[in-house]
């Protein structure tokens, strides 16, 4: 009964016990006495600390405000991570883990997104701005208020993700899972569940997207057995003969003592007028090449250089020029239709009156490069840097510099 009543002893009891467990007494005083997130449920790991690189163990990291520009971030964890008002800007984040990460007000403009994991993660008034987000995992996201002005969705899945107040302009989602899925004017998505839209830029006014769902029936076969009765054969006598099997020649094209093949080492040569259609010139080095008016129609120049090369009126249509070196060269009335150059160099590049028709320019580096004049419809710069890039109109872009 004086154990009950008396203040005394407790007290003691508590001191003897603070003073065999002091760490634990703390650490459990200091989460207690930390106020509740309004950001939802995560708890960030006291102290934890990560370099953020490529495959980086993040996990539940504050980087709540951080500079992470121009990374390479591909396959990093950030599950649960503070990212609020970080800066991703340019970053490369493929098949980036950012489940139940908070990113809300984060910059993600001009970064590769693609196949990335964003389930559940908070996207509150993030910029999207040029953004690859191509086959990313978006479901449950709340995308409340994000920018999505040249934003690429194609393919992503959208099931459950809020994307109410979005500010749209110009974005794709072809191919995208809309399932229970609340647009930007607050109606929610009719596609069936599982189902993707077969493509289109922005969304509908009804809240459904441009495209329209495809089902497919299927098909029933039907087995028909048909017995031919064929006559015998009337003997015949023949006479062999000789087969002569004649080995092609396989040459070389060689310009200017320059070999045309996988690899080439062509710095400087003279290629002026040069058929060079539908080889294989991947990795191949056209540094200060003169090309002027050469055709390189469905020609393979990934990761080839041409830096500084003359290029002016230069066929380069229907071909993979994909991470390719354009930097400083003289582009001037160069034809790219249905070309590929996703992540291709052109800093410093003269674009002035190429033409631009059905060109992929995602990802490419346009910084300093001069398109004015620059004709075409339907090309693409999902993810491309414009800093001091002249467009087409004339007007200057610095959308992308730090």
């Amino acid at each position: 009964m004086c154990l009950m009543r008396g203040s005394a002893p407790f007290a003691l009891i508590g001191l003897l016990v603070a003073l065999a467990f002091p760490t634990t007494l703390v650490a459990a005083s200091a989460r207690s006495s930390s106020p509740t997130s309004s950001k939802g449920p995560t708890a960030h790991a006291a102290g934890r600390t990560c370099n953020p690189r490529k495959k980086a163990p993040c996990q539940q990291v504050d980087l709540s405000g951080r500079k992470l520009t121009r990374r390479d971030l591909t396959q990093a964890n950030f599950h649960q991570a503070d990212l609020h008002k970080a800066s991703l800007w340019a970053s490369n984040t493929w098949r980036a883990n950012f489940r139940g990460a908070d990113l809300s007000k984060a910059n993600l403009t001009s970064g590769n997104r693609t196949r990335a994991d964003f389930r559940a993660a908070d996207m509150r008034g993030a910029d999207l701005y040029n953004a690859d987000f191509w086959g990313s995992n978006m479901r449950g996201a709340d995308m409340r208020g994000v920018k999505l002005s040249r934003t690429r969705l194609d393919r992503a899945d959208l099931t459950d993700a809020t994307l109410q107040g979005a500010k749209t302009d110009s974005y794709t989602i072809a191919g995208a899972i809309l399932c229970r899925t609340t647009m930007p004017n607050g109606k929610v998505a009719k596609p069936s569940c599982g189902q993707r839209t077969d493509g289109g830029s922005g969304i509908g006014t009804d809240g459904t997207g441009t495209g329209t769902t495809t089902t497919t029936t299927p098909t029933k076969t039907v087995t028909v057995t048909v017995t031919v009765t064929v006559p015998a054969p009337t003997p015949t006598t023949t006479t062999p003969t000789t087969t002569t099997t004649t080995t092609p020649t396989t040459t070389t094209p060689t310009v200017s003592g320059c070999k045309l093949v996988k690899g080439a080492q062509c710095h400087g040569a003279d290629l002026r007028g040069a058929d060079m259609t539908q080889l294989d010139l991947t990795q191949a080095d056209f540094s200060a090449a003169d090309l002027t008016g050469a055709t390189l129609w469905s020609s393979n120049v990934w990761k080839s250089s041409f830096a500084s090369a003359k290029l002016r009126d230069a066929n380069l249509t229907n071909g993979n020029r994909t991470y390719a070196n354009f930097a400083n060269a003289d582009l001037r009335g160069a034809d790219f239709y249905n070309g590929d150059f996703y992540g291709a160099t052109f800093i410093g590049a003269d674009l002035r009156g190429t033409n631009l028709s059905n060109a992929r320019l995602d990802r490419a580096d346009l910084t300093d490069a001069n398109l004015q004049g620059a004709i075409g419809a339907s090309y693409t710069t999902f993810g491309a840097i414009f800093c001091r890039t002249v467009l087409p109109d004339g007007t200057l872009s610095n959308t992308s510099c730090p």
